[in-house]
């Protein structure tokens, strides 16, 4: 079996090394073929300098870079579609969860289940150091606007923990259009259109106050929007039945 590790990054020279370190350190440790592949999504901080010190030491690790920064969901999908990994593995680069938790998602993945979703939400789940109430809120205005207007059933669409097999990664993110933090959306509603099996599996989460993520006005009108345009695309609400653990 090969594994393949992809991180989207964008101005994570502090963040991305420890995390880093860590991936190296657990995929070492197993009975598998691997590789790391970063995604550089515009960066214009000194992260493209810290890679290339960790590329002279990690042989298998892959960068991608490209300007300008095109979105969370451009490089999820850049990544994704140049691994190689028979399972794919997709982390943040803040390593919110840590990478262990991606034992679960791939033992699901081994017994036939085509996705595997970390979430925060579900039963079993156990997350440190919330967000702040003001996120919070936001999140679950969110997740009830998702709910009503696009898809009922998954706990948690945005955490980006998640695992892919080879086969459901190339068809699902061929299809992918969102180049923002909704491409999340997406998976759901192509994993229901192409018949995957999609699991929604509790994980270990701790909020990182240094977010990339950050809220205003016009992101927060431009993502409303952009849920009506998925809304649009894709006709009508679809019943995503998700199978928890």
């Amino acid at each position: 079996m090969k594994l393949s590790v992809v991180i989207p990054a964008y101005n994570e020279e502090k963040r991305l090394p420890p995390s880093l370190e860590k991936i190296y350190r657990w995929v070492k440790k197993h009975n598998f073929s691997w590789e790391i592949i970063v995604v550089d999504d515009g960066s214009y901080d000194n992260m493209l300098a810290e890679l290339e010190k960790f590329k002279k030491r990690i042989k298998n690790l892959k960068v991608i870079s490209y300007k300008p920064n095109r979105g969370k969901g451009y490089a999820v999908r850049k990544g994704i579609l140049k691994a190689q990994g028979d399972i794919i593995i997709l982390t943040d680069a803040d390593l919110s969860t840590p990478i262990e938790e991606a034992e679960k998602l791939m033992k699901k993945i081994n017994n036939g289940v085509d996705i595997t979703v970390g979430s925060r939400l579900v039963e079993g789940a156990k997350v440190s150091c919330s967000a702040s109430w003001f996120r919070n809120t936001a999140a679950k205005v969110f997740l009830l606007g998702v709910k009503i207007l696009l898809l009922y059933g998954p706990k948690d669409t945005q955490c980006g923990f998640k695992a892919f097999s080879k086969k459901a990664a190339r068809k699902i993110f061929l299809e992918v259009k969102s180049s923002s933090i909704l491409y999340d959306l997406e998976i759901f509603l192509l994993a229901k259109k192409n018949g995957f099996k999609l699991v929604e599996v509790p994980v270990v989460w701790k909020h990182d106050p240094d977010s990339r993520l950050r809220y205003n006005l016009r992101k927060s009108v431009a993502i409303w929007l952009e849920l009506f345009q998925l809304k649009i695309l894709y006709k009508i609400i679809l019943p995503v039945r998700i199978i928890t653990q």
